[in-house]
Parts: structure tokens; C-alpha cells; sequence
């Protein structure tokens, strides 16, 4: 996916995470996460590389994480070499 695309994913229907070049639909844990849906919508669509906030996470909550892995970060075509921007 791009990042143009991970954009369009940012509400409680479709919330999607990025971490370092791994994307993750939360969409169906968001009403679960103890923190409340706030804590991932607010960093969902790719506004917030999320690499900080999987790793302040137990080693169950990474396992979650991991269950929702959709794919990696790749570069939108004609990006001239740029990797991805958030």
C-alpha cells in the first residue's frame, strides 16, 4: 500500500496504523482497545508512525498488533525517490 492510500483509512469504519513500513487495520479493535477508540483513531490514516507506541505495548498487545498486519509501506508511483512522508 501507499501512504495515499493508507491516508483514506482514518475513521472508526476503517482505521488503519503504520509502524515503520508495516501497515495494520485496527478497524475491528478499535471499540476493544482498552485505551478507547480515541488512543488509535487519533494516529490512524498514517498520520503518526506508530513504531513508539507497538513497542510500549506488553508482548500480548504486540501479538494483537501482529494479528492485524495488512501489508508494508511501498512508494507511490512518481514519488522520485522519496521512500514515504507522514
Amino acid at each position: 500500500f501507499t501512504m495515499c492510500q493508507v491516508r483514506r483509512h482514518n475513521t472508526i469504519d476503517s482505521a488503519w496504523l503504520v509502524a515503520g513500513t508495516n501497515i495494520y487495520d485496527a478497524t475491528q479493535y478499535v471499540s476493544k482497545h482498552p485505551g478507547g477508540a480515541n488512543s488509535i483513531l487519533r494516529h490512524s490514516g498514517g498520520v503518526k508512525d506508530c513504531t513508539e507506541d507497538l513497542q510500549f505495548h506488553s508482548k500480548k498487545g504486540i501479538r494483537i498488533w501482529k494479528q492485524y498486519k495488512i501489508g508494508v509501506l511501498r512508494q507511490c508511483p512518481g514519488a522520485c525517490g522519496q521512500r514515504h512522508q507522514m
